[in-house]
């Protein structure tokens, strides 16, 4: 999984898999909760993906046409992987 590292005094937080970085912020310009929130939320965007992936793929076979909410998280799964 992923983790934020969020170092106040540096004003920046790098988010890991293990030890390899996959972002670095510099946090400036927004109140510290909202920097903190928004390290936290890159950090579980794996998990995020996947379990909306497993929502998405459940409900395939009980709605028919589609509830809309399953329209919305179709179009994030896009954005979020490129397709």
């Amino acid at each position: 999984p992923w983790a934020a590292d969020i170092a106040h005094e540096q004003h920046r937080a790098v988010v890991r898999h293990g030890m390899t970085p996959i972002a670095e912020m510099w946090m400036t310009g927004q109140p510290m909760a909202e920097r903190e929130a928004n390290a936290r939320l890159i950090a579980a965007a794996p998990e995020l993906l996947q379990a909306l992936q497993d929502a998405v793929t459940s409900t395939d076979y009980d709605m028919s046409p589609p509830h809309p909410w399953v329209k919305a998280a179709r179009a994030a799964i896009a954005k979020a992987t490129g397709e």
